[in-house]
């Protein structure tokens, strides 16, 4: 079980190795992976500009078991609405799999002009229906 979840770093970043992987749990119908991340830097104010990325690195605490801990990684945000499939939504959530003591990260890459909302952007790491991780950027124009 995961008993805490300890952020490691934040703000603006860059990845390597991204690749599209198909979801329908996402208003785009794929999910960004990468192989790593990396900040450059660490700030909570993020300015809107197509092509960036920001997000979170964090380590997963707690009881070691024999399996990969499941949890969530949320994503709440202004309203985005796909203009090509006229789909909506104000969260991108993710069930994901870790390892305790293991690092993991979550961001958002700004791929089309229709994503570039500003207001509240909020992280979340969530297990069993508790917020373990909560970190808040403020996206400006």
């Amino acid at each position: 079980m995961i008993r805490d979840v300890v952020l490691t770093g934040f703000g603006l970043c860059q990845v390597a190795n991204e690749a599209a992987e198909p979801s329908q749990d996402s208003l785009t119908d794929h999910f960004l992976r990468s192989d790593t991340i990396s900040f450059l830097a660490e700030t909570d104010t993020i300015p809107l500009k197509r092509g960036s990325r920001f997000g979170i690195a964090y380590s997963l605490e707690g009881i070691e078991e024999d399996n990969a801990e499941v949890f969530v990684a949320r994503i709440r945000h202004p309203l985005l609405t796909n203009p090509t499939t006229g789909e909506s939504s104000a969260e991108v959530t993710e069930t994901k799999a870790g390892c305790i003591g293991e690092s993991n990260f979550d961001y958002f890459h700004f791929e089309y002009s229709w994503e570039l909302k500003p207001g509240k952007w909020l992280f979340q790491v969530i297990q069993s229906g508790r917020v373990l991780l909560e970190k808040e950027f403020n996206l400006y124009s």
